[in-house]
């Protein structure tokens, strides 16, 4: 999963917003007590990000974040992919 973080601040603190479980967008400041930018261009962050909420984590390098998606994002796209199965399969009967 490869997303470009969303903004940097002259004071030096980013902002990073991925799509979440449910589809809702969640931006986080990542401030400069825990988190140092790196490198501004392309932007590099330490130490790593993650969600809370779906469990996604990663690092941001080189202008991109890479990282895995959370358990809940991954449980979501079976479910989806499921009742797409089961769509199909109630279509073909």
């Amino acid at each position: 999963m490869n997303q470009r973080p969303s903004a940097v601040f002259e004071d030096g603190h980013a902002i990073f917003a991925h799509t979440c479980v449910g589809g809702d967008r969640i931006e986080a400041t990542l401030n400069n007590a825990e988190w140092r930018v790196v490198r501004i261009d392309p932007l590099t962050v330490e130490p790593s990000v993650g969600c809370d909420r779906c469990g996604l984590h990663g690092w941001i390098t080189g202008g991109w974040f890479q990282g895995t998606p959370g358990e809940e994002v991954v449980r979501e796209a079976r479910e989806r992919a499921q009742a797409a199965v089961d769509a199909g399969l109630k279509a073909a009967t």
